[in-house]
């Protein structure tokens, strides 16, 4: 991981676009740090990370506005308060880990607080007050006493009980979809029911089920290298589908001059979209239970077919895939335009599966290729993908009407961790 020093920048720049090029610097480090230590935890199911995304992102926004109460807004003690509320942050995420993986947090830390000593950085009581006061403030945000997360909690009532059910003895988080969002309401957002608008739903799936077959018997280069380059889903190799959006969003913003405002804003609203994303995705998972297609090929089709991917632990229906990669890719979209040319090269050099990096001429175009990919992996039907784009999409087009003056003002809240 690399660490810029601070007096590596243009001394001509004005103090405030230091400010903005060191909060990103310190930002972009702490993601990506966060990025490695999910890729090593095997309890990183997609919804608990939408969870730590947007901690963080509340954790980060808050640090800004409460320290522009004080009065430190473009003062190195903002960058230090902000590189400490982080470092508090992941350790509280992954204080099961070896201590030589939690020395990373630390050494980062230190690495981050031994870059102000050039500017003569005199820490005292009240810095300390201070951040106490945010870290209460963020504690406070995502207090809910509804919180739903426990896998043992009994399965919700599903709306499916045909003979294309999930059935599974140790789902992951079958009641999450019980969870507040924080932004979106609810109410506001349906998700069809699977194959709703054909005439006979046994031949809508057969017909689905053996796409997802044909395709995987002559599968081209091309297709193989989508499946694996989005395979954001192994659980001890790699990041999460969520994490995926977050690899993304640092590689843009570390090409783009961004006011310190604008970028923790960013971050923000990408962890709102991503939670509330990953909380109606769950709701609607658990309330179809719609099976793998592998269940369905294996019973109907071929009963030796395996899909290039172990199946996640989860129903089908909508793709969480899609589902995040589409809200993440909306709220990019809505902040950089779009027509944004971008080359992902999040798993560049990775050796386990095909990791080249791939270039797309827009950020939708991203978040499509990103949701076929399942059906090319032979995870998701069809049907799955562009209900989860669909699903998606909406929710961030709330999130985006979002203004700054308003998102203090969010009175929903997310379970502590």
């Amino acid at each position: 991981m690399l660490f810029v020093i601070f007096s590596s920048f243009n001394p001509t720049d004005k103090k405030e676009e230091i400010f903005d090029k060191k909060t990103k610097f310190i930002l972009t480090q702490w993601y990506e740090l966060f990025l490695v230590l999910e890729s090593k935890d095997i309890n990183a199911y997609p919804p608990l990370s939408s969870q730590r995304i947007a901690n963080l992102g509340v954790g980060g926004y808050i640090t800004y506005k409460e320290l522009d109460k004080h009065f430190l807004k473009h003062d190195h003690y903002a960058l230090y308060v902000l590189n400490d509320i982080y470092c508090y942050q992941l350790q509280n995420y992954f204080n099961n880990f070896s201590s030589s993986e939690l020395l990373k947090i630390t050494h980062l830390r230190d690495r981050i607080r031994a870059s102000f000593s050039e500017d003569h950085l005199q820490i005292d009581g009240n810095i300390t007050l201070i951040e106490n006061n945010i870290i209460d403030k963020v504690s406070l945000f995502f207090h809910n006493k509804n919180n739903c997360n426990n896998n043992t909690i009994q399965l919700i009532q599903s709306e499916n009980n045909s003979w294309c059910a999930f059935n599974s003895e140790n789902p992951v988080l079958p009641n999450w979809g019980q969870n507040k969002t924080i932004v979106v309401d609810k109410a506001s957002i349906h998700v069809n029911k699977p194959y709703s608008n054909a005439l006979i739903f046994g031949k809508a799936i057969h017909d689905d089920a053996l796409a997802v077959y044909s395709l995987s018997m002559d599968l081209s280069k091309e297709d193989k290298w989508i499946a694996e380059f989005w395979s954001d889903d192994v659980r001890g190799l790699t990041f999460s589908p969520a994490g995926r959006w977050i690899s993304i969003t640092n590689q843009i913003v570390n090409n783009e001059n961004i006011k310190t405002s604008e970028l923790l804003e960013l971050y923000f609203k990408l962890g709102l979209g991503l939670y509330d994303a990953g909380v109606l995705c769950w709701q609607y998972k658990y309330h179809y239970n719609l099976e793998r297609p592998s269940s369905f090929i294996n019973r109907n089709i071929d009963q030796n077919w395996k899909p290039l991917h172990d199946n996640p632990n989860f129903p089908a229906y909508p793709s969480g895939h899609a589902v995040f990669g589409a809200v993440s890719a909306a709220i990019l979209e809505h902040q950089f335009g779009d027509n944004y040319h971008f080359t992902d090269k999040s798993h560049e050099n990775r050796l386990e599966f095909k990791s080249s990096s791939r270039t797309f001429k827009n950020l939708n175009e991203m978040a499509l290729e990103n949701a076929y990919s399942r059906f090319v992996m032979g995870v998701h039907f069809k049907e799955d993908c562009e209900e989860g784009l669909k699903l998606g999409f909406k929710v961030a087009e709330q999130i985006n009407k979002l203004h700054s003056d308003t998102l203090m003002n969010i009175n929903n809240t997310l379970p502590v961790l």
